[in-house]
């Protein structure tokens, strides 16, 4: 391995095929599967590979015959160049709404606690205004959204905002929203008798994954409850499919108080009543902290922080 170059010949001989190179083969974590996106040949995509290497003087993937996976200064080498790679699809994002009026598109990351309403709702008041901007949407957790919001994937990520501050994004507290216990109207919670607490630590739940605050923030209001930890039956980020289950079948499970009185007024769900006390969610918008955002996420915002501070 030769030694590396320096930052002056490393701005001056560094393509941006070489970055995308370099993603394709962690995406597809095959050199042979890389080649051929690139329409070259194995060889050539070694070649190519090698070429990479020598020139930032570090190996960059554990190579076998079966299996393809970044070292250390690989994963560097690909969070930077995940980065560089979105700057690049920003500007010409930038540069044709400066050319074609207001277009462009704003890449969304949603948590639940978003997506039932604050999204929506911004959503629609975006497309009133600016009806040739298109919103393309990710709806998942956090441990997926804000990797992907740090690599450029994503403008803007919706929701519950992150209990620990992470210095690579900036975080805007909009309102602050309310959970509660729901279930389905004819749930036998409702007709037996005895006391609540005791009929709620016996209970089955459908719940987001381990890794999403709500589950986190169920869990430990149970427990301040002297209910236990809940018993999880299912666990799902997707809102449909929690609500799907819970007016189906009898299972438990926590969303936005907003939520639950919407579906409460319609009769398919229906709010546990005095149960434990959840804290208040803080709901809010992070993007990246050293990003300029595109016209199209400045203009979604906009319409967000307009939502919010009515639902507020």
């Amino acid at each position: 391995m030769k030694p590396p170059v320096s930052a002056a010949q490393l701005n001056n001989r560094l393509k941006l095929r070489y970055l995308a190179f370099l993603v394709s083969v962690d995406e597809e974590r095959s050199i042979s599967r890389a080649a051929e996106r690139f329409a070259i040949s194995q060889p050539a995509a070694t070649k190519l590979l090698r070429e990479i290497e020598d020139l930032v003087g570090a190996r960059l993937f554990e190579r076998s015959r079966y299996h393809v996976a970044p070292t250390a200064s690989g994963q560097i080498a690909l969070n930077t160049a995940r980065r560089i790679l979105s700057e690049v699809r920003q500007l010409g994002e930038e540069l044709k709404a400066l050319s074609g009026g207001e277009t462009g598109r704003v890449k969304i990351g949603s948590l639940i606690s978003a997506s039932t309403t604050l999204l929506p709702l911004s959503l629609g008041r975006l497309a009133e205004r600016f009806p040739r901007i298109t919103a393309s949407i990710s709806e998942t957790t956090e441990d997926v959204l804000l990797p992907a919001l740090a690599v450029g994937d994503l403008d803007v990520v919706l929701g519950r905002l992150p209990a620990r501050r992470d210095p690579k994004f900036r975080m805007r507290l909009l309102y602050r929203e309310e959970f509660c216990i729901v279930a389905r109207p004819d749930h036998p919670i409702f007709s037996s008798g005895g006391d609540l607490a005791r009929r709620l630590s016996d209970q089955n739940w459908v719940l987001p994954p381990v890794t999403t605050m709500t589950r986190v923030e169920t869990e430990q209001t149970l427990i301040a409850a002297g209910l236990g930890a809940p018993r999880v039956v299912a666990e799902s980020s997707a809102v449909m499919v929690n609500l799907r289950l819970v007016q189906s079948a009898d299972v438990l499970s926590a969303m936005p108080l907003t939520l639950a009185r919407t579906y409460a007024a319609m009769g398919t769900l229906a709010m546990v009543e005095g149960g434990p006390e959840f804290p208040k969610s803080q709901i809010g918008i992070v993007t990246r902290a050293e990003a300029d955002l595109t016209p199209a996420a400045r203009h979604f915002i906009a319409a967000v922080e307009e939502v919010a501070a009515e639902l507020g």
